[in-house]
Parts: structure tokens; C-alpha cells; sequence
């Protein structure tokens, strides 16, 4: 009966994370603009976002063109069947006009380092100093309380499917 009622929030949760999620939660997409203007609309939503698969014909159908995800925040009321075939030329003017496009081989290579950037999160020693508002002194701390926190961001992150899960279903 768990199984039953646990599978179809785990199926969902997965699906969900992998789709959105993952061309996110990177490194190369949480830093700051490139360019001279940090109010660039554009360069912004094509360098916070991620691109995998991006020779694929099938995985941007299997993703609903998600997986060019930049072109997704730049051109959103292009359909998505479009992207494929519009990629090259929206790369050369991104290498043009020097914008970063983050992109990774496949969803496999997006997973992995979407994964490592959230233990790198999880672990305030680890978080590059461009991504610090202010460095703690409690930073260097081990053990005890200081132990836990530091991974509180990660605990959060893997316990959030189970609680929202709780809290939507109905207990009859």
C-alpha cells in the first residue's frame, strides 16, 4: 500500500527535478552576468540557464525542448519544436555578442554536476567566494550544531518531494 501511494509522488518528484531543476542548480549558472551591463534582460536568462542534449534530436522531444533551456527563457513564445533546428545560429550569436552558454554533453553530465552543486551548497567551506554575501566566522566551526547546519540546505533540498507529498495528501 506504501508503495502504491508513495510511487507516484517519487515518478513525479524526479520527473520534475530533472526537467527544471537541473538546467538550473549549476555553478556555471549562478554567477553573475559576463558582460558590461548587469541589467542585460537577455544575457542574463541565457546565462542562468543550462543546455544538454543539445545535438539531440530525440531528448529535447522527450524533455519538451527543456533541455535548451536558455532558448526556452529567451524566445518563450517560440515553440519548443523550433529549437532544434534554430540552435547553431542561436550559438554563434551568443559567441558573438560574448555570452556564456552553458551547456553539458548530455542529461547525465547535467544530473551529475546539478547534484554536486548541491553538496557544494550544502557545505559553506566549499562555496566559491562569488557566491558569499558576507563570510561567517562560524564558517571554519565542526561538529555539534555547526555540523548540521552547513548540511541544512542539502536536508532541505532531498526532504522537500516527502514533505510536500505529506501534506497534499489527503488522510482519510
Amino acid at each position: 500500500a506504501f508503495f502504491d501511494w508513495y510511487y507516484p509522488w517519487a515518478v513525479t518528484g524526479a520527473i520534475w527535478t530533472v526537467m527544471t531543476q537541473v538546467s538550473h542548480v549549476q555553478e556555471d549558472c549562478q554567477r553573475p552576468p559576463s558582460g558590461d551591463d548587469p541589467d542585460d534582460y537577455f544575457r542574463w536568462q541565457i546565462e542562468s540557464a543550462l543546455d544538454y542534449s543539445v545535438g539531440s534530436e530525440l531528448v529535447p522531444k522527450l524533455t519538451a525542448s527543456l533541455s535548451l533551456q536558455s532558448m526556452h527563457h529567451v524566445m518563450p513564445s517560440v515553440c519548443g519544436c523550433h529549437f532544434h533546428g534554430l540552435y547553431p545560429e542561436y550559438a554563434e550569436i551568443c559567441e558573438r555578442y560574448g555570452v556564456r552558454l552553458n551547456t553539458r554533453k548530455d542529461v547525465s553530465a547535467a544530473w551529475r554536476s546539478c547534484i554536486a552543486r548541491v553538496f557544494e551548497l550544502s557545505s559553506p567551506e566549499r562555496t566559491p567566494a562569488w557566491a558569499l554575501d558576507e563570510p561567517s566566522a562560524a564558517q571554519g566551526e565542526a561538529g555539534g550544531l555547526a555540523s548540521l547546519t552547513e548540511h541544512l540546505p542539502l536536508i532541505v533540498y532531498l526532504a522537500t518531494p516527502g514533505v510536500v507529498m505529506l501534506a497534499c495528501t489527503p488522510l482519510f
